[in-house]
This record gives C-alpha cells, structure tokens and sequence, in this order.
C-alpha cells in the first residue's frame, strides 16, 4: 500500500482460476445520487475558472467510457456499459509521472485517486468492501470475501485518448475485466485536485516480480486433493 495514500504497486499475476490483475476501489460520486455501477448518461464539467494553464500528459476533464464485462476467461459477465467522468491532474518529473484525479461519475479508487505511470502504462490500484464490486462479479458464487482489489490500466494512444482495462479481483478467486477509455473533454481547475507533485513515492511492491500463467493444486485436511489446475 502507498503511505499515507492507499496507494500499491501492482501485481501482475494471472492463475488460471484466480487472481488477475490485483487492485481495488471504492465508488465515489461526488455530489450525486447515483448508485456503484448504475449506467450515467450525463457528464459533469469542472470550473470555468482554470487556475492555471493545463499541462502535463493526463490532465483535463475526462469522460470513461466502459466496455461490457467479462470475467479473465472471456465469458461474458455483464453487458450493460457504464460510463463516468473524471478531473485529472498531472505532473512529470526525475522520478517518473503522476496524476491526482476526482471521479464525479463512475466507478473511483478510494480518495485521492492516484495514478503513476509505469513501464509506459498509467496504473492507479486500491481496495474496496466487497458490496461494491461491480455486477459481473457479484455474481459469482463464492462472495465470502470481505474486500475487492480493483485497477485502472491506461496507456495513451495516437488519437489522444488513453485506453486500457478496469479489473476487479477478490480473495476467492472470483474476477472481471472491463475495457475502458478515456477521452478528454476540456480543461480542469488545478486547484481542485490534490498537487501530483506533492504524492509520496510509489512503493514497489515484491508481488511484482511475479508474472506470467500458473497452475496450483489444492489439499485439503481430510486427505483429499485437487489439480494441478
């Protein structure tokens, strides 16, 4: 977890029933009445007043448009889209990107969102209760576990926009995957969003050396066993 920030680095470890990516977040609306994962077909506009000019890489108003909902496998999950929009603010310096942003619709890691940018892709992770996971994964069978990791992946694309994928994971093997894009839409008021400058440090986590496709076996106290899976 980032100090101070919830912030973490992410794991990218993949099982072929389990865990994909690994993050989470809680769903916020800012001054609306909307429900975690209700469909919005409305966009709100941040200040006319810019404090100051709008620069770095991921910084501006920002409409997220969400794809349908599959679980890692590909099966299908949910197909109702959702979109959101977001305030964002970023700055680069010797040690790399940073963004804060606001979710004013949509689904938001926990406050402030933050997001850094890694190996070319921006990743912003956290943790959400498990009440607010999103429809696809409430569906599956196992909902014992108390908490859900959540992801937003972006990398930026020649025509300005900056597509990736939402992930959800919890503890009991159960996941889903949104594509998602984010498409500017005008300028932010700097002065609204926390100074991207001012964000500790990303701190690595060692989950992140684990990468690739595994197999695991279970056994269990009364002899029995399962897999390789």
């Amino acid at each position: 977890m980032h100090k101070q920030r919830g912030r973490t680095a992410l794991a990218a470890v993949t099982l072929v029933v389990a865990v994909g990516s690994v993050g989470g977040a809680i769903y916020l609306l800012k001054g609306g009445t909307i429900g975690h994962w209700k469909p919005v077909t409305s966009s709100s506009s941040s200040s006319s007043n810019t404090a100051a000019t709008n620069a770095g890489p991921l910084t501006g108003v920002f409409r997220a448009a969400f794809g349908a909902e599959f679980d890692l496998d590909g099966t299908p999950l949910d197909d109702t889209p959702v979109t959101g929009t977001y305030d964002m603010r970023s700055v680069c310096g010797s040690t790399g990107c940073v963004a804060t942003a606001d979710a004013k619709e949509g689904p938001a890691i926990q406050p402030p969102l933050v997001f850094d940018q890694v190996g070319g892709q921006w990743l912003a992770v956290g943790i959400a209760p498990n009440s607010m996971a999103s429809p696809g994964l409430k569906k599956c069978a196992q909902q014992l576990a108390p908490e859900v990791f959540q992801v937003f992946r972006l990398e930026a694309k020649p025509d300005g926009t900056f597509a990736g994928d939402y992930t959800e994971t919890n503890a009991n093997s159960c996941s889903s995957r949104r594509d998602v894009t984010f498409i500017r839409t005008g300028d932010v008021d700097l002065n609204s969003l926390p100074d991207p400058a001012s964000q500790p440090p990303r701190v690595v986590s060692p989950a992140e050396a684990v990468r690739g496709r595994y197999k695991y076996a279970l056994k269990f106290s009364t002899g029995e066993s399962v897999g390789p899976l």
